[in-house]
């Protein structure tokens, strides 16, 4: 298993393709889908799925992942919903962000 140091990750936030990423090289990218429901008021932040690759597993590359999502939906004033388990998971672990949930009717 390859090591990387989560707290010196380069993340990236790609409006295009809504996703929040970290480029690993010569693997398939870390990242973090979402869609935005700009249909609701205030606009949700839905996160539909996590994927980190294999080897860069449990080296807390998924949590910078929502964590940066997390920072980019309050600077924004988005809600936010979980729809992938880790996200949950995470947001489990951190009431910080308990405020920003919201639901999708």
């Amino acid at each position: 298993m390859q090591k990387i140091n989560s707290a010196y990750l380069d993340i990236h936030v790609d409006t295009k393709n809504n996703r929040i990423f970290f480029p690993v090289k010569d693997h398939n990218d870390a990242e973090l889908h979402y869609k935005l429901h700009t249909d609701t008021m205030p606009t949700v932040m839905e996160f539909k799925s996590t994927f980190v690759p294999e080897q860069f597993r449990n080296q807390g590359i998924g949590s910078q992942l929502v964590e940066k999502g997390m920072r980019l939906a309050k600077a924004n004033q988005y809600g936010v919903k979980a729809t992938c388990p880790f996200v949950e998971h995470y947001l489990g672990q951190h009431p910080e962000f308990q405020p920003m949930r919201a639901e999708l009717t």
